[in-house]
């Protein structure tokens, strides 16, 4: 760059405060550039991935190249802090510590480790004559939608 290039409009080489202050609007517009570009990637990381715990919020100021590897961290957390909170509520309901593996993998769904997806499959084997599906797709509940179905699921069986 020759330093026509940095003359402004009246024919002037700009000042060093003027020169500051572009550097500075720059800065600001790349910032703000960047953190829409990590929301964006986020976004996709996120649906890409199937994950149901984590906002593309959360991921705000993680680097590009971390993405998936924070995503994937925040959903583990989310996930174990999720089942802890509904051993708790089974505990609560008397659910006893040897039946509380069961009651939990009872709540995601089929087996331990089922997933929204494993939930669609038996919902498609249902529709054909295969294994009834649950009522609920559990893995979607949070909050008290979830403590209320892990409570009812308590009280019906009696605990």
């Amino acid at each position: 760059m020759t330093a026509s290039d940095w003359d402004d409009e009246s024919g002037q080489e700009p000042t060093g405060g003027q020169l500051r202050e572009r550097l500075e609007q720059t800065l600001k517009q790349n910032k703000a550039l960047e953190s829409e570009l990590v929301g964006l990637k986020a976004s996709q990381v996120i649906e890409a991935e199937g994950l149901k715990f984590v906002k593309a919020e959360d991921l705000a100021g993680v680097p590009l190249a971390d993405l998936s590897t924070k995503a994937k961290a925040i959903e583990a957390e989310r996930q174990a802090t999720r089942i802890e909170v509904l051993k708790d509520i089974y505990r609560e309901q008397g659910v006893s510590e040897e039946q509380l593996t069961a009651a939990v993998a009872e709540f995601q769904g089929t087996k331990p480790g089922a997933s929204a997806a494993d939930f669609a499959a038996l919902t498609r084997l249902g529709s054909v004559g295969g294994s009834t599906p649950p009522k609920v797709d559990v893995s979607q509940l949070h909050g008290m939608e979830l403590a209320k179905w892990a409570m009812e699921q308590a009280a019906a069986k009696g605990h």
